[in-house]
């Protein structure tokens, strides 16, 4: 492994407001028990009310995420959140996807465990297909190094694994009004 283990998992438990607790005895071994808060049972996860006004809006997204299990969680969080997905677990498929329906897809998600993403060949083809399409990259919340050299590149965002249902929805609202209001994601890209 990277030797970063036990640092992303206290990072991870740091995030989610949980708490991680440590036993060990000579002799006997180590136990780690983590805690986290209750939460809403899976299905039934509410998104917070926004205050005042919002810029939410139903959007076209392109997802590629390697993990079936992910892609389905991506699913169920973007349709509550109302959005149109359209999913890929392989970069060739997430490119013809997005060659087939590149008129009205409003952002794209890249799994960033993807060694295309992570040597920006996957970002490049997009953009050749669309300049100023909107790209968040999923990546977990020990991949510093992917964080920090898609930091340095625009029109890029973060999505840090793993996320809530609104931090989900805050950072598509909040990525969106990074580009400023010409540029936000609420008109497809030809």
């Amino acid at each position: 492994g990277t030797g970063l283990g036990l640092s992303v998992v206290y990072g991870i438990t740091r995030r989610h407001q949980a708490a991680l607790d440590l036993k060990t005895a000579v002799g006997k071994g180590t136990t780690f028990s983590i805690f986290f808060p209750a939460v809403t049972p899976y299905g039934k996860q509410v998104v917070a009310p926004r205050k005042g006004k919002t810029e939410e809006q139903a959007r076209n997204i392109l997802v590629l995420e390697k993990d079936e299990s992910l892609r389905e969680i991506f699913q169920s969080m973007l349709s509550t959140l109302g959005h149109t997905i359209h999913l890929a677990g392989e970069s060739t498929e997430a490119l013809k996807l997005f060659r087939q329906f590149r008129k009205d897809i409003h952002l794209v998600i890249l799994d960033g465990t993807f060694p295309e993403v992570y040597n920006h060949e996957l970002i490049q083809n997009f953009r050749r297909l669309a300049p100023d399409i909107p790209i968040l990259i999923s990546a977990s919340y020990g991949d510093q190094e992917l964080i920090k050299k898609l930091n340095q590149t625009n029109n890029l965002g973060i999505l840090t694994k793993p996320f809530t249902l609104n931090q989900l929805r805050d950072k598509i609202e909040g990525f969106s009004k990074a580009l400023g209001p010409e540029e936000a994601l609420s008109t497809p890209h030809n």
